[in-house]
């Protein structure tokens, strides 16, 4: 029965390294043939096209990296480094200059597309702004995802007042 099952694991990991071979484009190490994954056997593989980009909305900033799909960091941009200051900094307008640098930053380096991962920022049209800010960037946005976190029961509340 432990046999069956280690063997199991082993085509399932095996099928999972083929999967990832194919949607990234990168050999694995529990992948059967090895090699590196570029066209022509070269060591290095070309820029990929598309990345992730991670936006967080603060209370008093905006904050955009750009990586790629395996995490690496592309490019970046804060409300801070494109020169506003104070409250300024959280506005619409840090947030479209905070998208375009970004967006800028990224097309040097060869990506044409963008995943949106927005988290924070419900105040007054500071994600449609953002997203703007992409688009005059350079990046073509192909999905928008809301990854805020959402306590499930929250923090404790307060004692009773007692009078």
């Amino acid at each position: 029965m432990a046999l069956a099952a280690r063997r199991a694991l082993r085509s399932l990991a095996e099928s999972g390294a083929l999967f990832c071979q194919r949607l990234c484009g990168v050999k694995t190490a529990a992948s059967p043939s090895g090699g590196t994954a570029a066209a022509g056997g070269s060591g290095s593989a070309p820029p990929r096209k598309t990345g992730i980009a991670h936006s967080r909305f603060t209370h008093g900033n905006v904050f955009v990296t750009i990586t790629d799909f395996e995490g690496n960091a592309r490019a970046q941009a804060s409300a801070g480094m494109c020169g506003f200051k104070g409250s300024h900094r959280d506005s619409k307008f840090a947030a479209n200059a905070v998208a375009e640098q970004a967006a800028r930053g990224a097309a040097q380096l060869g990506m044409k597309a963008v995943e949106v991962r927005l988290k924070g920022g419900f105040g007054v049209g500071k994600r449609k702004y953002l997203l703007r800010g992409f688009k005059q960037g350079g990046l073509t946005v192909l999905k928008i995802r809301d990854v805020t976190a959402i306590p499930f029961n929250g923090c404790r509340p307060p004692k009773k007042r007692r009078v």
